[in-house]
């Protein structure tokens, strides 16, 4: 997997096997050069980019603490949900956590009362 371009310190556009992909984890887009292998043990999430992608675009507008603090939240609602996240509900959630909270409150707390309750813990 080799280093095409950072998004931000925790997001970054690789070529794997002649695929772009955009990788998140904490640190992976820091201090690579184009073409360097990437370290995999670090990538935390994986997608495959197409021409019309729109997930790249979207990742290219968050910040890698709401990259991170996404990372942390699913990684503990998961096993607690006993599910696994799609790429659609990642980029959901990660796109709700680069909104302004208060502005979301309530519309969690009513739409989603056992996520919002496990939000508290």
């Amino acid at each position: 997997m080799k280093f095409l371009k950072a998004f931000n310190n925790s997001a970054a556009l690789v070529e794997d096997d002649g695929t772009e992909k955009i990788v998140l984890g904490k640190g992976i887009g820091f201090g690579f050069k184009k073409g360097q292998d990437v370290d995999q043990s670090k990538i935390e999430r994986c997608f495959v980019t197409t021409e019309q992608s729109d997930e790249v675009e979207q990742v290219k507008e968050f910040t890698a603490q709401t990259i991170d603090v996404t990372n942390q939240i699913v990684k503990l609602v998961e096993p607690l949900l006993q599910t696994k996240f799609s790429d659609f509900q990642y980029l959901a959630l990660a796109d709700h956590i680069d909104i302004d909270p208060a502005n979301n409150d309530w519309e969690v707390k009513n739409l989603f009362p056992k996520e919002y309750a496990i939000s508290k813990k």
